[in-house]
């Protein structure tokens, strides 16, 4: 089986999560690290011949909302676990071309957290006269 490396990835709101096939029934050639978890009844699996066993996860990896910015807006928020918890696989840029990493680290998912990313409203001026 060749190497399958899973890094960085935010697997969120699946029935199944990942499945991993192995073919040669041997248990070897996959990696994953640097991943978040959250909202799939079984996160990671290994079928191994139709036999479906789970994964235990990484110590890289989180199992916790990801905390995106919306249900249709997968930027992270500025709490989001994901923040500085990625691998640095040697991308320069992210989704929507911010630089990559931003913070003391790279983000898990597709977007680096930035602060021009922000989705709340600015306040309300106070005090203005129309004359």
């Amino acid at each position: 089986m060749g190497a399958c490396n899973l890094k960085n990835n935010i697997v969120n709101g699946f029935i199944k999560g990942v499945i991993i096939e192995d073919k040669d029934n041997d248990g070897t050639g996959v990696t994953h690290t640097n991943n978040l978890y959250y909202g799939n009844t079984a996160d990671l699996q290994k079928d191994m011949a139709g036999v479906f066993t789970g994964i235990t996860l990484d110590g890289t990896e989180l199992s916790s909302n990801p905390l995106f910015v919306s249900i249709s807006n997968y930027q992270l928020q500025a709490t989001s676990p994901a923040r500085d918890a990625g691998a640095n696989v040697g991308l320069t840029l992210d989704y929507d071309g911010h630089s990559v990493p931003v913070g003391s680290g790279v983000d898990i998912g597709a977007y680096e957290y930035v602060l021009d990313g922000d989705t709340t409203p600015p306040t309300a001026p106070t005090g203005l006269r129309v004359e």
